[in-house]
């Protein structure tokens, strides 16, 4: 009884260290993520007012205002779970080893089960970071237009050529309609591997420890083996998420690049200033020359 007594005492400091850890590990991040987002911000109004005029033309006021709202957001939210590159392979490492030692090699099944759905994530990660990227696009393309469109809209009114440019936003939302159907449509994907994750590998890892090692499935092994397997349901389901996070803020990080390394208007030097601080020196020491030729004088 005494062992089962440090046993739970142990658990229970166990759970209140992770409570108090992940607290000060959610609002450590939030303000980081904070001062990432004004630091990120700031250095794109200070852009926006030294981009040269064709830049400035070239780009719009659409894909400037992306640039702060969207393009920032998802930077910071994956700043935010950057950490899952560290605990993400702890975790599933740390889960299939323990499985090991109570299925011994059909451990493997489980792991060929984890590395095929990482393909899989992997194909529709690149399908998505490809339609995100032509989301963007077609977004700066529509901004654009309505900014302009809104900027004339007296001489369209007057013209009354208001259906002809509504048509041109609509037909310019429809494209954007299209492809983030596409993206929806692979994150359902990606969903459905997120929820059959667990299953997957619990049945091919029971499958090859009954069929191939002829092993006998206790009570001892299975309960054991089924929270392992609950273990790794939280790594395996956050796994695609974090993967498309990541991808999404790689294309944020590409287009923010690209803005603050655009060229910048000529900086014309103001001798101004200088001349006129000039001239108030030489007068004031003309003027102290006067004066101490009046008290030699005296």
């Amino acid at each position: 009884s005494g062992v089962c007594m440090v046993y739970v005492v142990a658990l229970t400091l166990a759970k209140l260290s992770q409570a108090a850890i992940i607290q000060q590990y959610t609002f450590l991040v939030g303000r980081l993520s904070m001062r990432l987002s004004s630091a990120l911000k700031h250095a794109i109004f200070s852009k926006m007012l030294v981009l040269s005029p064709g830049e400035r033309q070239q780009r719009g006021a659409g894909s400037l205002v992306n640039n702060v709202t969207v393009d920032v957001d998802k930077v910071v939210r994956s700043f935010m779970g950057i950490w899952n590159i560290l605990t993400l392979p702890l975790q599933i490492g740390l889960s299939m080893f323990l499985l090991w030692q109570q299925v011994q090699w059909s451990f493997l099944a489980g792991f060929g089960a984890i590395v095929a759905l990482l393909v899989c994530n992997f194909l529709v990660a690149k399908a998505s970071q490809t339609l995100m990227r032509q989301i963007m696009e077609q977004r700066d393309v529509r901004m654009k237009a309505t900014t302009e469109l809104l900027a004339a809209i007296k001489v369209i009114k007057l013209s009354g050529e208001e259906l002809r440019f509504r048509d041109m936003i609509l037909n310019i939302r429809a494209k954007e309609l299209v492809l983030l159907w596409r993206v929806l449509l692979l994150t359902a994907i990606n969903i459905f591997l997120l929820w059959l994750a667990p299953t997957l590998v619990s049945v091919c890892v029971f499958a090859s420890f009954a069929l191939l090692q002829r092993g006998e499935l206790t009570a001892t092994t299975v309960f054991t083996s089924v929270a392992l397997f609950r273990l790794l349901q939280e790594p395996l389901r956050n796994l695609p998420g974090f993967i498309s996070q990541m991808i999404m803020a790689q294309v944020a990080v590409k287009r923010l690049s690209k803005l603050l390394n655009a060229p910048e208007r000529r900086r014309v030097k103001n001798n101004f200033g200088s001349l006129i601080h000039g001239k108030i020196d030489s007068y004031s020491q003309e003027a102290q020359a006067k004066e101490g030729l009046l008290h030699t004088e005296g």
